[in-house]
């Protein structure tokens, strides 16, 4: 499908609905989020992957990540049911308005042969506050948007959300630069001060272009750039696009 196909969006939407575990996982999202609500993260983007080229991307196993505009609900008031229970860990421990929720899934045989041991996978939902997006990256002070998300995260392939307000009929995709990257196959630097603190920057990018097949050194050869962001963490010459222009 090309991605100027103005139907992208709704396919994408349909694709990620179908999933099983969706309306559960949205059900947790509504009752712990308040404001306006993305999804974003790899089940976006590797969706996206699989609905532009063709090819599976690891979407259906990717975890659940949502972007909330408003208010996250704090810990010792958590809604949860169906077994879902709150996983925050030390990662957490900066964060004031984010939530981490997890839930084990049992998935039984389906056999006439004899009862065989039941499988179980985790799954795993992230609810980010903008507040503690913006509160992340001080260089770049803030109201609270969605923009500031697209701004602020590592690369472009994941400068992109879906709102899914609308359902499957008429969703919204954000994230030009995100659908650009996907549709050339690129890793590429979106911001790297919004990186985790210690973030081995080449290392990501190389790991992150391996998992979905794209490319991102310029032929075969990587291309050291003659700048660094804070930390003193080095970065490649990916076609930068770094905010800090050093490149």
């Amino acid at each position: 499908m090309k991605s100027t196909d103005p139907k992208l969006p709704s396919v994408i939407m349909r694709r990620i609905m179908a999933h099983k575990d969706f309306h559960e996982v949205a059900t947790q999202v509504s009752r712990n989020a308040s404001g306006k609500i993305y999804l974003v993260g790899g089940k976006v983007y590797r969706t996206a992957i699989e609905v532009i080229h063709g090819y599976y991307c690891g979407a259906n196993e990717a975890d659940w990540d949502w972007l909330c505009v408003g208010e996250v609900v704090k810990p010792d008031r958590l809604f949860l049911t169906d077994g879902w229970n709150n996983s925050m860990n030390k990662y957490y421990n900066y964060k004031d308005n984010s939530l981490c929720l997890k839930k084990t899934f049992a998935t039984p045989w389906h056999t006439h042969m004899a009862s065989r041991p039941t499988e179980t996978y985790q799954a795993k939902i992230d609810i980010i506050g903008i507040k503690d997006v913006v509160k992340g990256c001080p260089d770049y002070p803030r109201e609270g948007k969605l923009q500031d998300y697209l701004d602020v995260v590592p690369l472009t392939v994941q400068s992109i959300a879906l709102s899914t307000d609308s359902g499957q009929h008429y969703p919204a995709l954000y994230g030009a630069k995100a659908i650009k990257a996907i549709e050339r196959k690129i890793i590429e630097v979106n911001n790297s001060v919004g990186c985790l603190p210690n973030l081995d920057l080449p290392r990501y990018i190389k790991e992150k272009a391996d998992s979905l097949n794209f490319t991102y050194t310029n032929g075969t050869t990587k291309i050291p750039c003659n700048c660094y962001a804070k930390d003193n963490i080095a970065l490649w010459n990916y076609g930068c696009q770094n905010k800090l222009n050093h490149c």
